[in-house]
């Protein structure tokens, strides 16, 4: 039977899409595999080339899969952090309110700052270290663009967790966060400091406590700016 035929083109897509997820998601389709042509992709999966078409688009756009010209389509080693990313514009068209924001980040950025204190090592602590000395340095030579640092500091205690999963996820997620996030570093650029001198010291004891207690303060003023 014409798949096609029997369930609609639309439905086709979706039905290849989901299909395509559970390969990656089972192995049997991996980062950097070289997907068979239109025609036999066709052929195999009884659906028409239009169809298959469409999905490849779908998938490109997202950054799933790299169509090269005269040589093939394949997948992606690594999504480019400039494609199109499907949960990020999902979260941005909730209507949450400020406090399911907070609490969002708060249980994200919580559970990865714990982990990343078990797992990090002394190379993860010195550059989280050289970015706090490098923001107060910033602070006091009036620089602009205080953000970078904040920027940075999140994203070199996510990779401390030396797990890509929470690594993806916690990117994904701060992209709601980043301008709130920035305007009260530059607002209140000493108070931001503090706050990351507060949690490095928890990283450095190793305490999840501690964790816990620094970050709830540095939301404190955070929160404020949330929807600014």
């Amino acid at each position: 039977m014409d798949l096609e035929k029997s369930i609609g083109r639309n439905s086709v897509v979706e039905s290849f899409l989901e299909r395509f997820k559970n390969a990656l998601l089972r192995g049997e389709i991996k980062p950097g595999d070289q997907l068979p042509t239109e025609k036999e992709f066709s052929q195999k999966l009884g659906i028409g080339r239009s169809s298959l078409r469409e999905a490849m688009k779908m998938l490109e756009v997202l950054g799933v899969v790299e169509i090269r010209r005269g040589d093939g389509t394949y997948v992606v080693e690594e999504v480019n952090s400039n494609s199109l990313n499907p949960l990020v514009f999902s979260l941005l068209l909730k209507s949450g309110t400020t406090r399911e924001l907070v609490e969002l980040r708060y249980i994200i950025e919580v559970g990865y700052t714990k982990i990343a204190a078990e797992k990090m090592t002394e190379e993860d602590l010195g550059e989280i270290r050289r970015v706090v000395s490098d923001h107060k340095e910033a602070i006091e030579e009036e620089e602009e663009n205080l953000g970078q640092y904040e920027n940075k500091f999140h994203r070199l205690i996510l990779e401390a967790t030396h797990n890509p999963f929470i690594i993806e996820i916690g990117k994904t997620v701060f992209k709601l966060f980043e301008h709130s996030i920035q305007k009260t570093s530059e607002m209140v650029p000493n108070l931001a400091t503090r706050h990351h001198e507060l949690i490095l010291d928890a990283l450095e004891e190793g305490s999840s406590d501690q964790v816990e207690d620094a970050i709830y303060e540095s939301f404190e003023v955070w929160r404020d700016h949330v929807r600014d």
